[in-house]
């Protein structure tokens, strides 16, 4: 199996759930408020952004995913939009992932 679920937690220790993608080693942008909310979406593209940064705080989160050994690391989200904002890697700097930087956005 290449994907996971994972979890997205912010620092009041509000819990949220992802996706992570082994095959690449991200986690996808969206996250949501049940696995049942993932399981609908499973494997699909996940393209979305935070839709107004300048005004959604982006805060700081956990995020953790059983796959392989398990991983977590630190990064941002806009919990607004439900989608993480800072690196969806541990293994991949955020300055090293052109996908990933706002000079594609």
């Amino acid at each position: 199996m290449s994907h996971d679920y994972a979890t997205v937690t912010f620092e009041d220790g509000q819990v949220f759930h992802a996706e992570y993608d082994g095959t690449v080693s991200l986690s996808q942008a969206s996250f949501f408020e049940s696995r049942e909310e993932i399981t609908a979406q499973w494997r699909q593209p996940d393209t979305r952004k935070c839709s107004d940064p300048a005004n959604h705080p982006q805060e700081l989160v956990e995020y953790w995913t059983n796959y392989g050994n398990g991983d977590s690391w630190d990064t941002q989200a806009c919990r607004t939009c439900k989608v993480i904002t800072g690196p969806r890697s541990e293994s991949i700097p955020y300055e090293r992932a052109p996908f990933m930087s706002e000079e594609n956005s």
